[in-house]
């Protein structure tokens, strides 16, 4: 079933036109895909707090209704409403100016926040000037992280900003990290995920997992960093180990960090999972807690956005031009009850194998490239993504593995393996030497 709900071009008409149905489309700035989403009837959830509350970070207001997207902080709370005003609860710093409206974006951080209006301005509010004075690279974003004392931003173009406190050289940002789709702010440093599908941290933490593939989200807490992997399982490591996540954990679809130790991730199934290294209140969720379609991880507390009405993607995929032998990965924001199903499709045709909002194509070829959608169904329809194109162009080709050094007895049999990637048609010679 299309959409019933027209799609609007522009967020100026999503917060001016008032439509003769109850349901408006939650709009969100893209990845480079344009100021659009698809939506089949949705409109805001409410909010579910648990774990700490010193400050009062865990206690709703009544008036959080309609909300269509949710920040924590160490000790506040935000919540964006459908159209477009900002509310927030817990430490007194947290509140945003009252002037502030038409925001599409939010993240909290340690004690500061910072949102993105429809115009495309940031505005940070309860920190320094360190973290108040927004860079002027800080242009065309389409991506916020809040840290526990540094901010980045991702601009369309996949490049990364960062500013803040910078003591462990978490602001820092490597060569390495450019053609980014997400990135996430820790404690001691931060981290970004290429298209590709492969990992960069900087910071305090350099260290990155070989099992750290096929990625398709990130989270920073403190000191640790979380991958989400294209699979529904994740792995979380620092800078010397790599540690054990709960047993079971699978069909993870959205994962969130907090400011201390806190994780929390979002089930396929609409259930939560938290976890930490060490012992918070947030680790315990509500009995029962379900029907989640966002999650959001505190200083102690955890966050739930649930009975999202409808359906909705909220991010749709952009376009990508790689050359042949490279990786992509196309993804998708989306809102909507659980359970959901979804399916990927290029110029019509199934991807096999795809049953997540995201998809990697770890060798992208000629015959890749197309136009891919992503369809999502649950109880009340379904609703398809704007397209977006992949562009693949021919590759001179390269060795990724070469073949190992060995040492045989005269008359042994001796073989050599090496992989390439490159043009759609490889040629293999073998060459002796003497």
């Amino acid at each position: 079933m299309k959409s019933l709900v027209p799609r609007l071009v522009s967020l100026t008409h999503r917060f001016l036109m008032r439509l003769s149905i109850r349901a408006l489309p939650a709009l969100v700035l893209g990845l480079g895909a344009g100021l659009v989403s698809e939506s089949l009837y949705a409109s805001g959830g409410r909010v579910v707090c648990w774990g700490s509350n010193a400050s009062g970070e865990s206690s709703v207001p009544a008036n959080a209704t309609n909300i269509v997207a949710i920040a924590a902080g160490s000790v506040h709370t935000l919540a964006l409403v459908e159209n477009g005003t900002l509310l927030a609860w817990g430490d007194g710093n947290a509140l945003p100016p009252t002037s502030v409206s038409h925001t599409v974006k939010i993240a909290a951080g340690g004690f500061y926040s910072m949102g993105l209006r429809t115009d495309g301005s940031l505005w940070t509010w309860g920190g320094g000037p360190e973290i108040t004075n927004v860079p002027p690279a800080a242009t065309n974003v389409v991506r916020l992280s809040a840290g526990n004392i540094h901010l980045m931003v991702l601009r369309a173009d996949g490049q990364v900003v960062a500013w803040g406190y910078n003591p462990w050289g978490q602001t820092d940002v490597p060569a390495a990290a450019s053609n980014v789709v997400e990135i996430a702010a820790g404690g001691i440093h931060s981290m970004a995920l290429r298209r590709d599908g492969t990992v960069v941290v900087w910071g305090e933490i350099t260290r990155v997992p070989a099992a750290v593939t096929n990625v398709v989200a990130v989270g920073a807490n403190y000191d640790h960093c979380l991958a989400l992997r294209q699979d529904g399982t994740v792995v979380e490591w620092d800078q010397y180990n790599d540690w054990a996540v709960p047993a079971g954990l699978s069909e993870v679809l959205a994962i969130s960090s907090g400011s201390a130790t806190l994780w929390v991730a979002q089930r396929r199934t609409g259930a939560v999972s938290a976890w930490s290294w060490t012992p918070v209140p947030g680790e315990n969720v509500p009995p029962g807690l379900g029907n989640v379609c966002a999650v959001a991880a505190g200083g102690g507390h955890g966050v739930a956005l649930v009975d999202y009405q409808g359906l909705e993607i909220r991010t749709p995929p952009r376009d990508a031009l790689v050359l042949a032998g490279e990786a992509v990965s196309f993804s998708c924001e989306i809102r909507g009850a659980m359970p959901m199903s979804f399916g990927w499709d290029r110029d019509g045709h199934p991807v096999s194998g795809a049953p997540q909002p995201f998809v990697i194509l770890p060798d992208a070829q000629a015959e890749d490239a197309g136009q891919y959608r992503l369809t999502i169904t649950n109880a009340s329809g379904s609703t398809t993504a704007p397209p977006a194109t992949l562009t693949v162009v021919p590759s001179v080709p390269r060795l990724m593995v070469t073949p190992d050094l060995l040492v045989v007895l005269r008359g042994a049999t001796a073989s050599f393996s090496a992989s390439a990637r490159g043009l759609p048609t490889r040629t293999h010679c073998p060459r002796s030497a003497r």
